[in-house]
């Protein structure tokens, strides 16, 4: 849903722009995680990182498989141990590095 958001026309995503939906397209996501990144405290340095290396994986595996269900659906099996981590990161968990 973010990325279909993110890719209608800016008069036609008003949902994009409604603060209580929170939805943020990938080079929003990015651009916030290296200010993170380039943070002063160490905690939200790491964070940053892990929320790049999270995005960094999830973008390899879309661009492994194109146009191709079976190679999307084992994407999606195969990155979403990182979603999860990464939710659970955002929820306030130690985050889990990316392998």
């Amino acid at each position: 849903m973010v990325l279909s958001v993110a890719l209608r026309p800016i008069g036609d995503n008003g949902a994009y722009r409604d603060p209580d939906q929170g939805l943020r397209c990938f080079a929003h996501l990015i651009r916030k995680a290296h200010g993170l990144e380039e943070s002063f405290d160490a905690q939200a340095r790491q964070f940053g990182r892990h929320v790049l290396d999270v995005l960094e994986t999830v973008i390899a595996a879309v661009y492994d498989a194109p146009g191709d269900p079976a190679q999307a659906e084992g994407a999606a099996r195969a990155t979403r141990p990182l979603l999860n981590a990464l939710l659970e990161a955002c929820r306030g968990s130690p985050p889990v590095p990316c392998t």
